[in-house]
């Protein structure tokens, strides 16, 4: 196994310290490497209120990160033969509103489906089950890009009606447990408090939410969606980046066969039109985004792939350069930060620990 260095850097210090006091969020937890090097960094407090140093094992909300965490799992069970990318969604839900929707266009965000989810946040589970799977979208699949949960909230039912199990189960079946992750989940009674990282003062749940969902369907759906609703920690992402990047480069077959890996990291959206908006003009593959330079930063190889989470968290992966990047904030404490300064120190992040640590001339 790789040394564990935790690490400081003067360069490293300034950005950080800058952005802390910038109030772009008030901790950081960096931990990056490859199954060679791994360097790990800890700035900060859980909060700007209080003196609660951060740790490297504390426990964050991970939002649409799940997303590449469904995608995993929905991968596996395409290797297993159990699913296809070509699979009706519709057929398989019963649902005849989703008829002629596939696994591939929902993993892709070209479903056509574009309905906002947060709008039902008053709504019960039922209901809000109901009008998912229920909607009319006005849009065909494989015609356009629209970055939504609304895929990924059904592609999470989807696993839960062919497996007979709910996510939480699902997930730790088949990425927590054979990857060794120990702090990946939906919902954990049994974790001290103390050890997550709070999100946000909410004025809708009028509470500090730490160790409960930020996002509100997902709250709503007992903690577990397959849009959001996991946490995790630095070093699991980590692990969990380490196997993409391991796949990325033609290993993991026994995980996922190489000819998905070559697809789900080919750009599917190509071409198509993207109505999601001008800041979210994004490329996917299957869950990840590609090449996606507001988020990776300059010094990526064009070849990379990330995802990120509303509340913060990010996992950056450069095949090329053989590196993973994890960077762990909670950028929406007390109340949402603006997303492009949060975007842009992240980009910041990804170029200065790339730079100083794992740049070879």
């Amino acid at each position: 196994m790789p040394t564990n260095i935790l690490q400081t850097t003067n360069e490293l210090d300034e950005l950080v310290g800058d952005a802390i006091n910038d109030r772009v969020t008030p901790g950081i937890v960096i931990v990056a490497g490859n199954s060679e090097n791994i360097v790990k960094f800890v700035y900060g407090n859980k909060t700007y209120e209080e003196s609660d140093s951060l740790k490297i094992d504390d426990i964050y909300d991970i939002a649409s990160l799940t997303k590449v965490f469904i995608t995993t799992v929905i991968l596996r069970l395409i290797t297993q033969s159990r699913l296809s990318l070509d699979t009706d969604v519709g057929e398989i839900l019963e649902q005849k509103y989703l008829f002629g929707i596939k696994i591939k266009h929902l993993l892709s965000h070209t479903s056509g489906l574009d309905l906002s989810l947060s709008k039902m946040r008053d709504l019960k589970k039922d209901e809000i089950i109901k009008n998912a799977i229920e909607y009319k979208s006005f849009y065909s699949s494989g015609k356009r890009v629209y970055y939504s949960d609304q895929g990924y909230f059904i592609l999470g039912l989807l696993l839960e009606k062919l497996l007979g199990n709910n996510l939480g189960l699902i997930i730790n079946n088949y990425i927590t447990k054979p990857l060794g992750l120990k702090n990946t989940f939906f919902k954990n009674k049994f974790v001290d408090k103390k050890r997550f990282v709070p999100t946000e003062i909410d004025q809708w749940k009028k509470r500090i939410l730490k160790g409960e969902s930020h996002n509100e369907i997902a709250h709503i759906l007992d903690g577990m969606s397959g849009h959001a609703g996991l946490f995790s920690t630095g070093e699991d992402l980590f692990k969990f980046g380490l196997k993409w990047l391991e796949m990325a480069k033609g290993g993991g077959i026994d995980f996922i066969n190489q000819t998905l890996i070559k697809k789900c990291l080919k750009n599917q959206t190509k071409g198509l039109k993207n109505d999601t908006g001008p800041e979210n003009m994004w490329h996917f593959g299957f869950g990840w985004r590609l090449n996606c330079r507001q988020k990776l930063g300059k010094m990526f190889s064009s070849k990379s792939f990330e995802m990120s989470g509303f509340t913060g968290p990010q996992i950056s992966i450069d095949p090329v350069n053989e590196l993973v990047i994890v960077i762990c904030t909670n950028r929406t404490w007390p109340i949402r930060s603006p997303k492009a300064k949060w975007e842009k120190f992240q980009a910041q992040v990804n170029d200065l620990v790339y730079r100083n640590f794992f740049h070879h001339d």
